[in-house]
């Protein structure tokens, strides 16, 4: 079987996306089947330098703007919060591609077109995508089978502005190709389309119980290439991982506070964790106390050698951490899909759920001496990940739903 897989590829980080679509397609090839993608900008970078078939895609940009005024708003992303008081929820999917430019109609139909060329050339025989609206739009077109990571935060803002301009970008590139417009959440919650979870039912219960939906707990493959700085962890020591991607807890207040929770050995003995903070935005490696800020981290590496990782409640930080045993600190922000996560990890008991205002040392502490039962509740659900199968598990579904 030969599958081409169209990654979603925005102008900002979406590094969870990559590893998730990297582990079915490294699955795939063990089992003898061929694997191509659609990518473009640092994602196809990324996938060429892993030694990967890669057809370039055309680079969208933020908001649509010129690309230079696009760069400069990614730089920052970081380092910004949205401006929305704590114990709120904004966003959705449909917001996400109208931000990162991709509800446009003039760009999604390139995407489109570059796809369907890449089909004529690549000739595969299934689709797998997470979020690219351009695949969904390919299968329709062509009649090519199709499977997609499944999360429940694909239902939230149905019927918004955001999902309004999806809608009637991908209505109108359907036309363009003499096919009737449906709505865009029905090409994916469509009984033709296999939905692979990668998740468990605890985390993920929105999931029908229908042959279409598939858990495979977790799906991650590193995507370290060469250049990046490589991990040994120091004997005897232990570690918390920080990832807080971005709308959530920017650079500056993580300078300021995680030193204070993690301080040099200079400041009274050897410190019991150091702390490794991971930041797209930066570009090269500083220390402040026992801290170390570095552009990547090999989390796969890492992990076993982790008590605590703080992260922004993305799916794939949770599911390889509890994968991991690894207890949760969750700071999601406003973001909808991450608040949805953090307090799926927070009811199991595997962490707690910060707001803004508690990324202080005070609370971080509070919440680190009560370790041992989160600790538990996560070690309980990273053998139910790890019992579901992974990435041959999810291979497998494409196989049987391709008969």
């Amino acid at each position: 079987m030969k599958i081409l897989i169209p990654l979603f590829s925005p102008p900002t980080g979406t590094w969870g996306s990559l590893t998730r679509v990297l582990a079915l397609g490294s699955a795939a090839v063990v089992r003898g089947h061929a694997v191509a993608f659609c990518a473009a900008g640092y994602l196809a970078d990324r996938l060429e330098a892993l030694g990967h078939l890669v057809f370039r895609m055309p680079q969208t940009t933020m908001f649509g703007l010129p690309k230079p005024l696009s760069d400069a708003f990614s730089a920052r992303s970081q380092n910004v919060v949205p401006p929305v008081p704590p114990g709120r929820s904004i966003g959705s999917i449909w917001l996400v591609l109208m931000i990162t430019g991709i509800a446009r109609y003039g760009y999604l139909r390139r995407l489109v077109s570059s796809q369907l060329a890449a089909v004529d050339e690549y000739k595969p025989d299934f689709l797998f995508t997470e979020v690219d609206p351009g695949a969904f739009l390919v299968s329709r077109i062509r009649g090519i089978p199709i499977a997609c990571t499944y999360a429940g935060m694909l239902k939230v803002g149905i019927g918004g502005f955001a999902w309004r301009m999806v809608h009637a970008a991908a209505g109108r590139v359907l036309r363009d190709f003499g096919k009737e417009s449906v709505e865009p959440q029905e090409m994916i919650l469509d009984r033709r389309t296999l939905k692979i979870v990668p998740s468990i039912p605890e985390l993920e219960p929105e999931a029908a119980a229908s042959p279409d939906y598939v858990f495979t707990g977790s799906l991650f493959r590193s995507f370290r290439a060469a250049a990046d700085s490589s991990f040994q962890a120091e004997p005897g020591r232990r570690y918390a991982f920080a990832y807080l991607g971005t709308g959530s807890v920017g650079l500056p207040v993580m300078r300021k506070v995680l030193p204070q929770v993690f301080p040099d050995s200079a400041g009274g003995g050897t410190p019991r964790l150091f702390c490794l903070v991971g930041s797209q935005t930066l570009q090269k490696e500083e220390r402040i106390g026992g801290v170390v800020f570095r552009p990547f981290w090999d989390a796969e590496n890492l992990l076993p050698h982790c008590d605590w990782t703080f992260c922004h409640g993305g799916h794939n930080t949770i599911i390889q951490s509890l994968a991991h045993k690894v207890p949760l600190l969750l700071f999601p922000g406003p973001i909808f899909e991450r608040r949805f996560n953090a307090e799926r990890v927070q009811a199991a008991g595997a962490g707690r759920f910060g707001e803004a205002p508690d990324f202080n040392a005070r609370w971080i502490g509070e919440v680190m001496s009560g370790r041992e039962a989160y600790a538990a509740a996560a070690a309980r659900l990273g053998e139910k990940i790890c019992a579901l199968g992974g990435p041959p598990r999810a291979v497998e579904a494409l196989e049987t739903w391709n008969g």
